[in-house]
């Protein structure tokens, strides 16, 4: 585990598609950095009963950052996985609270190939029906418009990681080599 409390604190976003492997570096990231907490308003959505995407969305942004704000300020590092409501306003908004506290603030792409995505969305279709699991996005067609939406808006100047490529635990390990660039 690294022990960041020697380093400064940070606020890392994770950035790309659905089934690109946010999620899963995220946790893995959590689990490596000490101090750090991980923000994720798909976890924070599933806790607003009858979650509605056109209903809450937004909602759902503002406890995430309301939340974020707090862990930061008690003195918490943030691994954040942004979703494509709220990326852009996201990134201005922790931007600046990296900005109060002059912590280092980094945006990473975690991205693959639409057909490896496609193939992941479709097992984690799967998974859901077998696991009775509640999943927001249910279309293939759905996924395929939040995907256009990422590339739309992707900034091609944060570093970019391929998952189709690489394993979660090597794109932990750039990262963390990252954070600790000073």
């Amino acid at each position: 585990m690294i022990n960041n409390e020697n380093m400064k604190k940070f606020i890392l976003m994770l950035n790309g598609p659905m089934c690109a492997g946010k999620s899963t570096t995220g946790e893995l990231l959590l689990n490596e950095i000490k101090n750090s907490f991980r923000v994720s308003s798909d976890k924070i959505k599933w806790l607003i009963s009858n979650y509605s995407k056109d209903e809450h969305s937004e909602l759902a942004y503002r406890l995430t950052l309301t939340l974020a704000n707090s862990a930061f300020h008690e003195g918490l590092s943030l691994i954040i996985d942004s979703n494509t409501y709220s990326a852009k306003l996201a990134a201005l908004n922790y931007k600046e609270l990296a900005k109060s506290e002059k912590a280092k603030f980094l945006i990473v792409n975690i991205e693959a190939p639409i057909e490896v995505l496609t193939k992941r969305f479709k097992e984690r279709l799967i998974s859901a029906k077998e696991s009775n699991s509640k999943i927001s996005v249910t279309t293939i067609e759905r996924m395929l418009e939040i995907y256009q939406k990422y590339i739309e808006d992707k900034d091609e100047n944060n570093f970019t990681f391929d998952s189709s490529v690489l394993k979660p635990e090597e794109i932990c390990k750039k990262i963390t080599e990252l954070i600790n660039i000073e």
